[in-house]
């Protein structure tokens, strides 16, 4: 999910609404996220996948790889949600993998 990272808990709050509704609509989500915006999706009781601080990129490159392969390999989860990191950097390469990995299925919230 690409969009405004000003207000990380409205941007969350916009991330996690989508995933409820896939969730109403059957599916068996999981949410990648940051460190700092966890507590929101879990308070909701969605599933998460912790990548790291958004103060720290370097951790969630690392992280990213890991945690879409154990998207892979979880059989109660059909379908993953991602937030968008800021592209600058190697937030560049993160959401190019992110992109790769959604299949280009991007939504701005």
């Amino acid at each position: 999910m690409e969009g405004d990272y000003s207000d990380l808990e409205a941007y969350a709050r916009r991330v996690a609404s989508l995933v409820l509704e896939a969730a109403r609509r059957g599916s068996r989500p999981v949410v990648l996220c940051s460190a700092e915006t966890e507590h929101v999706y879990r308070s909701l009781g969605l599933r998460t996948i912790v990548l790291g601080p958004r103060s720290n990129v370097f951790v969630v490159a690392r992280n990213l790889f890991r945690s879409l392969r154990l998207i892979d390999d979880m059989p109660d989860v059909d379908k993953g949600f991602a937030e968008g990191f800021e592209e600058r950097g190697l937030g560049l390469a993160i959401m190019n993998r992110l992109r790769k990995a959604s299949g280009f299925n991007v939504v701005r919230v």
